[in-house]
Order: C-alpha cells, then structure tokens, then sequence
C-alpha cells in the first residue's frame, strides 16, 4: 500500500525494466518539461506484441520541432522491426536485446504508424512529441487492443473553452477499407469510410460533451486516439 518516487539524475537511455518477484505492481512516469508535466503508465508484459500502432506522425506541421518513435525490445535476443507510415515502409531497424531504438523521420507527416516485429518476437513503443515548448508521450497500440468500437470520454472545441482544435485521428492498419460512423452523446456527427492503412482526423467545430463513441460498422478492427 506504498508508493515511492525514484529519481536518476543526469541520466539518459532506454529500455526501463522494473521487475517485482512476487507483488503486481502500478506504475508510472512523470516528465517535467519547461512548465509542463506529462505522465504515462508503464507498459505490462501482457501489453507487449509483435504489431504496435500509433494514429500519426507529424514532424512537417509549423509547431512540431520533435517527434520521436521510440522502439523497444526487452527479449533476449534482437529484434527486427520495420516501420510503416501511411501504408509506406519508411525503414527497417535490428533491436538489440534489452534496448531501445529512438526514430525520427523529418519532415514526415501521415499515418497511421505500424511498427511490426517481423522476427516474430513481442515489443513495445512510444512516441514522444515536441510541440511549441511543450512536451507529450503516448504509449503504442498494440495489435491485441484493436477493435471495432473505441470510446472518449469527451468532446471540446468550443470558443469559451480554450482549446482551438479537437482532432478525432481514426486510423485503419487492415488491408481493407473501413467503414466508420462517430457519435458525440446520442448524436451521429459523421460516417467515414477510411481507405487501408490510412487515417482521417475529423473535428466538430463548436460540438462539447461526451461520450464519443467510433463504430467500425463493417467489423474492421480500428483504433483511436484525440488530439
């Protein structure tokens, strides 16, 4: 029933295992960046798997001056990943075993982001963004979690609210199209139909509330994120 806060000083690099014997555990990390504070969760073993998504890749936008897809392999032996942005194979990477591969493709925009282990062994990613002095990090998708129905708790681009924009990213890593319907509460705001290894970022200007809910109406699995 404890927590503890660690802290390295002066110190940089990756992967990060934490390993507990006998007890589960709940973790998570807290970066300080300029005035800003982001916190992810730590990844579980039964979150690791041979395919990681993530929704889009932008290091051509005015704004972004860093987007890193950080690849990570904690097996014994190397892996071999191959990246693929907006259904095209943007490289090929060997991993050595208990490392970490930083990857950066400038002036890149699109998605969505497949990173794929094609030797077969279990993986995980995130992605760590530079945008106007601030700084984010979100977790990849792994292949295991896609689905045909994903949820937000919230919807927000109001004039009075302060955010200025509110992109829905829905992105289809399947070898066929997907047909996609969004609801903000009980109202239909869209249908789509997304092409394979594509995305579309719709926005409801002046729409506010909750839940939105993003249907994969012909069973396609998909996945989501907001930004």
């Amino acid at each position: 029933g404890q927590t503890i806060a660690q802290l390295y000083s002066n110190t940089s690099g990756g992967l990060i295992k934490i390993i507990s014997p006998e007890q589960r555990l709940v973790v998570s990390r807290r970066t300080i960046y300029n005035q800003g504070l982001d916190e992810i969760s730590a990844v579980s073993r039964d979150d690791l798997d041979e395919e990681i998504y993530f929704s889009w890749y932008d290091l051509a936008s005015a704004g972004f001056s860093g987007d890193w897809i950080m690849v990570s392999n904690p097996n014994y032996t190397a892996a071999n990943v191959d990246i693929i942005i907006a259904g095209t194979k943007r490289g090929s990477y060997t991993i050595a075993a208990g490392k970490t591969e930083p990857v950066v493709y400038a002036k890149l925009m699109g998605g969505p982001v497949e990173i794929k282990c094609t030797n077969a062994l279990k993986i995980f990613a995130s992605q760590r963004v530079l945008y106007n002095g601030t700084f984010n990090e979100v977790v990849g998708v792994p292949k295991k979690r896609l689905s045909t129905a994903v949820y937000f708790p919230w919807y927000d681009e109001t004039a009075n609210s302060g955010i200025t924009s509110d992109f829905l990213l829905i992105s289809n890593p399947a070898d066929s199209e997907a047909k996609v319907d969004v609801y903000i509460g009980q109202t239909k705001k869209g249908s789509y139909t997304i092409a394979p290894h594509s995305a579309v970022a719709p926005r409801y200007t002046g729409s506010f509330g909750g839940l939105v809910k993003v249907l994969s109406v012909n069973q396609v699995p998909i996945f989501a994120s907001q930004r």
